[in-house]
């Protein structure tokens, strides 16, 4: 199994609703090639926060709110 990059994010405001927002960090987006306007999924599992690029083809298929 492929191991995980860890990275530490920096918490700008938590919103009355409790959805937090967050900034991610420069060097995780240019290695994973994100850039503003990029869709994110971002699901919760087994307590990590996994956060992935959504494709132009997905992206019509869903209800996500691009970055």
């Amino acid at each position: 199994m492929k191991s995980a990059k860890r990275y530490t994010s920096k918490v700008l405001e938590i919103l009355p609703n409790g959805d937090a927002v967050i900034e991610l960090p420069d060097k995780m987006c240019d290695e994973l090639g994100w850039k503003i306007g990029d869709t994110l999924k971002i699901t919760n599992e087994d307590g990590n926060i996994i956060i992935k690029k959504i494709d132009n083809d997905d992206r019509n298929k869903s209800s996500i709110d691009p970055l």
